[in-house]
């Protein structure tokens, strides 16, 4: 609670009044005195380590003298684009609810086809049917702090390994996020709401899905097909038709310290899972429904009755008799690291460019 409060301190000097979604270039970069400085700062897509200043996020990628490792910055705008990047860079938006890339709905907005990439501060949005707001198909790439809306597939992780999905809004898709026939990627800390489906894996495994809230899916919250030795904790599943949906040998997956509320069903399990982590489990909102005559453990903090999956013969042996609080406090201050992560890095580049420009 002490690093939420500093945080939250921190945040009223550099933050709008609409709270730190509003990264503002102006009051995040340092300001300049001179004109030309002010000049440039005020255009749409500006390429940090060299200066040029683009119409089009697509332009800015493509221009010869953009290099990796260079940092793309895009202000506040509407960018009615399909962007493929091919360049291992970092693609900044100012604001990830006025900065935002849509597409002409027929293809994937945002297309990563190259390692070691970043994007944050967008929303992304209009993908169209069957293709998504965000495709990764590379590794290494992070993607924080954005609002990803109204696509097919809000993020589709396609053949790909090692990649972070962390602090972004996930609204109104078909699908959130599909992770398809790949291996040791995160996605964790994100808000993702109003779905169709929530997380879906196909074919993977070794895949971390932590502190995640995923709240109002029309049908799964969950559904993981053919993918095995995933770790799924710290999540909260929230009013969905089904909270967790396993299925097609999906097996050896971990589920534990997941808080479970108001879902038609809670979880379906057809496969062989663990629902338990050493001695503590999951927290069922319906466990007193189906268990009225347990009691518990004070000092564990747990059930002495198993809570019974469906589907098959999985079992909860360590069920939560009060839902897993470090799951809500952690998605609070991770988001807060990640925002001044962004921060930093802004104030960083801002120093470097005030150099460079009176050098020049």
């Amino acid at each position: 609670m002490v690093f939420i409060i500093i945080g939250l301190l921190l945040i009223v000097p550099i933050s709008s009044a609409n709270g730190f979604d509003n990264l503002k270039s102006e009051s995040i970069i340092l300001q300049l005195n001179n004109t030309s400085s002010s000049h440039i700062l005020s255009n749409s897509v500006y390429n940090l380590n060299t200066g040029e200043i683009f119409q089009t996020i697509q332009d800015a990628i493509d221009d010869i003298d953009t290099k990796d490792g260079h940092t793309i910055q895009v202000n506040e705008g509407l960018y009615q684009e399909n962007v493929i990047i091919t360049k291992s860079i970092t693609l900044r938006g100012v604001n990830r609810y006025k900065t935002i890339i849509q597409g002409n709905g027929n293809e994937h907005v945002l297309n990563i086809s190259t390692d070691h990439v970043k994007v944050n501060g967008f929303k992304i949005q209009n993908s169209g049917y069957q293709k998504s707001g965000i495709l990764i198909n590379s590794n290494f790439n992070n993607i924080n702090w954005n609002y990803i809306v109204n696509n097919w597939y809000g993020v589709l992780i396609w053949y790909s390994s090692k990649n972070s999905i962390e602090g972004n809004k996930i609204c109104e898709n078909e699908f959130g996020v599909l992770v398809f026939n790949s291996i040791y990627n995160n996605m964790n800390w994100n808000f993702i709401d109003k779905n169709k489906n929530g997380i879906d894996m196909w074919g993977s495994s070794n895949n971390n899905v932590k502190g995640n809230r995923i709240i109002n899916t029309v049908i799964k919250g969950m559904l993981m097909g053919q993918s095995t030795n995933n770790d799924i904790y710290w999540n909260n599943i929230r009013n969905s038709t089904t909270g967790i949906y396993l299925w097609s040998h999906s097996d050896n997956n971990n589920f534990y310290l997941n808080n479970f509320f108001y879902n038609s069903l809670n979880a379906v399990d057809e496969c062989s899972n663990n629902w338990y982590n050493g001695d503590k489990g999951n927290y069922w909102k319906d466990y007193k429904d189906k268990c009225p005559n347990a009691n518990r453990i004070w000092l564990k903090g747990i059930w002495d009755k198993y809570y019974e999956i469906n589907g098959g013969n999985n079992k909860d042996l360590y069920p939560l008799y009060k839902p897993y609080l470090r799951s809500n406090l952690n998605h609070l201050l991770l988001n807060l690291i990640i925002y001044f992560k962004i921060v930093i890095q802004c104030i960083i580049d801002g120093i470097i460019l005030a150099d460079n420009h009176l050098i020049n």
